[in-house]
Formats: structure tokens, C-alpha cells, sequence
């Protein structure tokens, strides 16, 4: 059997695999009615202006723009993973994604024109944190499960 050895395809599906956790998550809780957007949306008004964000366009673009983010995300848990090792990888990761919530939601949704209501309702906030959470956590446990896989 072929071994995966490249550390690049480890952190994309690892990348892809946190942003679909991290997907499930806020779409299960906006179907509850404890969120009021999507992350998909969220991330198409990074793009678009608001009357385009709930369109087809707008919600491919916010497909597209969450999971080039979340393997974004992913290349800089992979260099964290580099210079720390992968010790305490579920710890790390989630870490990581609290500090990926922090980021997004208050530096990068602050400076752009993105939907007030993912900043300024806080349980559409919490749903976002956990599903941050979520991916850190997936996305850490993923890429050290293949690397490790890789490596035997």
C-alpha cells in the first residue's frame, strides 16, 4: 500500500476536513434557530455587498472563500505542528481555532463590510466560536492522523 508523504495534500484534506466540521456545526445550529447566518454567508459578504450574499453567486463565492480559508487556516496549524510538534495536537487545535474565531470575527468582519448580525448577536457569535472549536480541533486531529499514517 502507497503511503501519503507529502505534508501539502495532508494539510489540504486536513484544511477541507476542519472547514466541512466547522460547516456542519453552524448549519446544524442555524437550522435550530441559535444562529441567524450561515458561515457560508458570512464569508460571501467578505466579497459581495449584502443584497448579492443570499444569491447563487454569492453563496458558491462563500463555498469557495470558507474553504480557501480553512486551508489557509490549515498551512498555519501545520507550521504551529512544525516548530512545537504534535504534542497535545487536540489542545493545539482547538487553541488555534479559538484564535481562528478571534481573528475572523473581530479583525477581519471589524475592517471589511460583512453582515452586522455576525457581529453583533451573540449567540450567532458562540455558534461561530464552537465551530471554530470544531475545526480546530478536526483539522489538528486529521493532519496528525495522516502524518503519522504517512510516516509508519
Amino acid at each position: 500500500m502507497r503511503v501519503m508523504r507529502d505534508t501539502a495534500i495532508i494539510t489540504l484534506i486536513a484544511g477541507t476536513a476542519g472547514g466541512i466540521a466547522k460547516s456542519l456545526v453552524v448549519q446544524l445550529m442555524l437550522l435550530l434557530g441559535v444562529s441567524k447566518i450561515s458561515i457560508i454567508n458570512l464569508a460571501a459578504s467578505l466579497l459581495f455587498p449584502y443584497d448579492q450574499v443570499f444569491t447563487w453567486q454569492g453563496r458558491i463565492v462563500g463555498l469557495l472563500a470558507h474553504f480557501s480559508c480553512s486551508v489557509l487556516f490549515a498551512i498555519a496549524l501545520m507550521v504551529i505542528f512544525y516548530l512545537t510538534g504534535t504534542d497535545y495536537h487536540s489542545v493545539k487545535g482547538m487553541a488555534f481555532g479559538m484564535g481562528a474565531w478571534f481573528i475572523n470575527l473581530c479583525f477581519i468582519a471589524k475592517f471589511t463590510d460583512c453582515l452586522p448580525v455576525a457581529r453583533t448577536d451573540f449567540p450567532t457569535l458562540m455558534v461561530f466560536l464552537l465551530g471554530h472549536l470544531v475545526y480546530g480541533w478536526v483539522t489538528a486531529y486529521t493532519a496528525v492522523k495522516l502524518k503519522i499514517f504517512s510516516q509508519s
